[in-house]
Order: C-alpha cells, then structure tokens, then sequence
C-alpha cells in the first residue's frame, strides 16, 4: 500500500506530464475528499516554509481540528472542499492556495467577473448573450447584501491583509457550491445577483453553473473603458515616458520579469536611470498598480539605480503608485524603496504584506488529485527594520469605478500634484550632533547616523539607508514608516522603535571602523571575510548571515557596484560574496553553490 507521501508524489510526476489536467478529471467523490482533508493540514504544516507566520499555531490547529471534525461529520462534497479553502486560507499567504483550474473544476464556475472598487462590486467580463449587464452594480448576492457576502467570503479567500482579500475574492464570488455552502445561494447549481445596471435600473439575474471546460468554450466580453496613461502599452512588462509639463518621468511598471522580446529589464534600468540624471527629472512616478511579481532578482537593480539619481534624493522625488494588485516581487521591490530612498506611497494600499512567504511548488492531495500551491521561502526580502504587516500609503487616494468610467486617473493626478510636508524638507532637523555616530545593530552591521546631502540619515546596510526627519528633541522618524528612532544619551545610544511595537537599544561604538557589510558594499570583500565569519560563529541563527541572504545580497552588490564600477568587475566582486558564503557556512551553502553559475569566473 502507498504511503500518503508516495501517492503525493506519484500525482505530481503525473501533473507534470499533463495527465491529470484540472479539466480531465472528475469532481471528487465525498470519501476521498474527507481522506485529504486530514492530509492538506498535514502537509501545509511540513511544506509550507512558515505556516503560522501571520496567525500563528493556535488558530491554525483550531481550525485544523475543526477540519478533522468536518471531514466525518456526513458533509456534502462542496462543504468538505469549503472547510479546505479555509484551512489554507489561514496560513495568511497569498501565494498559497488550491488551484485555480482545481476551484472551477470541483466548484463549477458562474460565468460572470466582478472587480472591487472603493464605491463598489462591478461586472466587467460576461458572457455576450449577457453583455448588457456590463457595468452593473452588484448589490446583493441571494438573500444577503454584496458587503454581507463579501463578509462571509473573507475566511475562505487567502489573504494577508484587506487589499488582498479585495484582489482575490471575486474569484470565489462566483463559485456556486462555495456561495451555496455559505448559504448565499439556494442551489449549488446557479447564482443569483441583484444588479443596478448602467442605466440606473435594478433587476435581478441567476447565473447558471458551467464547468471549466464549458466556460473556456464560452464566448466573453469585457467592460470598455476610456485610456488613461496606466492602460498604455498594454501587455508590455514595463515602459516610461517623460511628462514634459509636469517636469515628471511615468514608469509603468507591471511585472517583474524580463520582456518576452527586445529590451531585456536591465537594459530598461539602466536606460531610465540615464534619462533621469540627464534631464534633471523633478520627480519620477513608478505605476505598480499592475504588477503581481515575478522575480525579485529582475527588480534588484533598480533600487541602486533610482537611489542614487540626484534630483530624486529628496521627498517627493519619487512617488510609487499602489494597488491590490501590487504583490509578491513588486512588495519587495516597494520595501527596498522605502528603505532606501525618500519615496511617498500614493493610491491603494497594496496586496502584498512585507516579509510574506512567497516561490511557491505544486503539491498534490493524494486521493482528489487536487494542486495545493504552498509557499516555499519565507520572506526572503524581510528585513528586521520593517516590520510592518499592512503597507499604509501615505496619501490613500480611493480607486473608483466612476472615475475609471470617466476616464480620469485620480492616483496618478494627486502623484503629480503632491507637495511633500514642509518639516520633510528641513534639512536641519536633526541639529542635536550627540545622534551622529556608529552604533552595534547586527550581526556584521552596524548603524551609522550622519548628515549626507543635506539630510540626516540612518544607514545599516544591508538593510537601509534612510532618511531622518525629527519629532521632538531626540526623537527622530525615519523614511520606513512606523521607524522611530530615539537618542538616549544616559546609556549612550539610540533605541529604535518598530512598527509592530517592539524595540532595539544600539549601543554607540567608540570605534569607526566599517561593518562588514560597510566592507562588502565598498567591493572590499577580503577584508570583509574574517568579520563575516567571526559573526556567524558568534550568531548562528542570525536572519541576516543565512545562505539564502547571502544569495540576495549578491544581487544587490551587483548593481550597486555597477554605479561606480564595470558590470563584470561588479559581478566578480558578486561572486567573490558566494565564495565567502560557501566558505564560512560550516554545513554548507547550496544557495550560494547554485547562484554561482550566474556569475563570470575571474579570467
């Protein structure tokens, strides 16, 4: 008899060769979905990379028990399927999630496509023998209002903050068994939708059950609306274009990921980062609105390259535009920008949390067939600094279906017309010289606060560099929101303030003498090797001297030496970092060994 975890692996090896296709197979039976519901929170507690990450072990085993307890309590095949959406729901990760094809396939599909805007739930794709019903409003779902359905939804759709839940949850809205298991529909075979169309007039539609298969067959119309700056280009990963009137550069950045053709990302970087220097840009809006991520290395570089653009080092130089749809890759690279650069959040906030698992692998439940998409890396660009579970903008401007109908960009007006807070721009708000200093903050990295540019800055590579602005006397915001830092000369240091409330006291060093990481990101990695090690004997456990970190800040080495050095010699320095991984890892570096090959071997 095979073990659960051979049969896992046996229906992966058949996923893989196309045989078990979503639309192929037969809805489960109830029997063998009550078998692997036992078995997704088994295997959601060994696979995921930090499964209790956002609510931690209590409500996962509560809701794992309840699980156990459903699955032999003579449900229906749906309710069993709704009880699993929910137990993956609660690990709180966006990229963890059954399938998509394996949703529809067991759920059925109503064929109809809302999006959630702040004045409501709109339909904007259906079928053509339905396309008059573009546009409406939906303003109930069966008996019960959208907001109270929407409510129902929200412990079933996975989701680590409200942005993400608004992404992702017209996507369960129209699955028939779920709605009819959430008692919002009186049949697992239909929905019914109370609409107030365009026109103005209020009439109630049922929308019929279809398979995958039927539903792909189906012919669809989409919701036209007017072209804004955002819609430009569509299908293109990224692209800029001055705003000659606005002294502005628009950076429309969708994906995270190279185009399919022509100009690879770095190319593009390195093309924008030239316009910028020399055209002395105003100010630079980056449009992640669009973009769902990809992968963090294509976006690594652009940090370094837009940070040390000099009309830019300053607020309101650069303004970032987010949405729900902002996600995994583009959060980390919206991170980054926060903590190194002055860069104001204007819009939505977005669907991705900072430090959320993400490189997500297919697994497959062993008597359904059905594909869990589980998290495999957890967080790999958190840093201690940002600790922040929701991303607040700093100017939220709501995303309105009217304005979109109207053709009007409300974010991208109120990027261009932003005037940054009159104390940002004091140049003199740290005049007290008792802050300027080095102070101990990690492993291998040390605090360094000093005036550079006209602003004070507090500077810990790897992980920021940002500017300062004062609260009082001794007290200081940084450029990452919810940072504060506090001067406290009776113990002679600095106590940072994070956002979940914690605190770190830094001790002022007598000596200034580099960190290492100071070492690596001046190209000196020799001198940088013996410190590295010494710290990782010393602080085995340390986030910030794993392999894996390792792996990332080779990546951004590279860029950031590109600025003042060749690429090759950029990319030796790089891999002269891996080497050094290797070395003083004692059980050993496999990231490291594999990032290798991506680097040039010294002639």
């Amino acid at each position: 008899m095979c073990s659960a975890r051979a049969l896992v692996t046996i229906s992966l090896i058949l996923m893989s060769a196309g045989i078990l296709r979503a639309e192929d197979r037969p809805r489960a039976e109830t029997s063998a979905l009550a078998l692997d519901a036992p078995i997704l929170a088994e295997l959601i507690r060994k696979e995921h990379a930090a499964p209790f990450w956002l609510r931690g072990e209590p409500e996962f085993t509560r809701v794992e028990q309840e699980l156990r307890q459903y699955a032999g309590s003579g449900a229906t095949a749906d309710e069993i399927l709704t009880q699993m959406l929910r137990m993956i729901a609660v690990v709180g990760d966006g990229h963890t999630m059954l399938a998509g094809s394996d949703r529809y396939q067991q759920l059925g599909i109503a064929p109809f496509f809302a999006e959630i805007f702040d004045d409501g739930v709109y339909l904007v794709k259906l079928p053509e023998s339905e396309s008059a019903l573009l546009g409406a409003k939906i303003l109930a779902v069966g008996g019960a209002s959208i907001e109270s359905a929407l409510d129902r939804l929200r412990a079933f759709v996975p989701h680590s903050n409200e942005s993400r839940f608004r992404r992702w949850a017209h996507s369960y809205l129209h699955l028939p068994g779920l709605m009819h298991a959430l008692g919002l529909s009186d049949s697992p075979s239909s929905i019914d939708l109370t609409l107030r169309t365009i026109d103005g007039e209020v009439v109630h539609e049922s929308f019929v059950r279809m398979t995958l298969e039927q539903y792909r067959e189906t012919n669809r119309e989409e919701l036209a609306w007017p072209e804004t700056r955002r819609d430009r280009k569509a299908g293109t990963n990224y692209f800029y274009e001055p705003i000659p009137e606005d002294d502005a550069v628009y950076f429309n950045f969708r994906r995270v990921a190279n185009a399919d053709s022509g100009e690879t990302i770095w190319a593009f970087g390195a093309r924008l980062a030239s316009h910028l220097e020399e055209n002395t840009v105003d100010r630079l809006v980056i449009d992640l609105r669009e973009n769902g991520g990809g992968g963090y290395q294509y976006a690594a570089h652009l940090r370094p390259l837009l940070a040390s653009v000099p009309s830019l080092d300053r607020p309101g130089g650069i303004v970032i535009l987010t949405g729900p749809k902002t996600f995994s890759a583009a959060s980390d690279f919206l991170s980054q920008m926060q903590r190194f650069t002055h860069a104001t959040l204007i819009g939505v906030p977005p669907g991705g949390s900072i430090g959320e698992p993400g490189d997500d692998d297919d697994f497959t439940l062993p008597n359904t067939g059905l594909t869990v998409r589980i998290s495999q890396v957890a967080g790999r660009d958190a840093a201690s600094v940002d600790r922040r579970r929701v991303v607040r903008v700093d100017v939220p401007v709501p995303d309105r279906f009217a304005d979109r109908m109207a053709g009007r960009d409300a974010a991208l007006d109120a990027a261009l017309a932003f005037e940054p807070a009159p104390e940002t721009l004091d140049a003199r708000a740290l005049t007290n010289a008792a802050w300027a200093g080095r102070y101990a903050f990690e492993p291998g990295s040390d605090l360094v606060i000093r005036e550079r540019n006209g602003f004070w800055r507090a500077t810990a590579l790897p992980q920021m560099d940002t500017p300062l602005a004062a609260l009082g006397p001794g007290r200081a915001r940084a450029g990452i929101p919810g940072l504060d830092l506090v001067l406290d000369e009776r113990r002679d240091g600095v106590r940072l303030i994070f956002a979940d409330g914690s605190e770190q006291f830094c001790a002022r060093k007598a000596s200034d003498e580099p960190s290492a990481w100071d070492l690596v990101f001046a190209g000196r990695i020799a001198e940088a090797t013996p410190l590295l090690r010494e710290a990782l004997e010393q602080n085995p456990d340390s986030p910030s001297l794993t392999d894996g970190a390792f792996t990332s800040e080779a990546i951004h080495l590279t860029f950031t030496l590109s600025r003042t050095m060749d690429g090759r010699t950029a990319r030796l320095k790089a891999r002269e970092l891996l080497e050094t991984s290797i070395a003083i890892h004692p059980g050993g570096a496999p990231e490291s060994e594999f990032s290798l090959r991506f680097y040039p071997k010294p002639e």
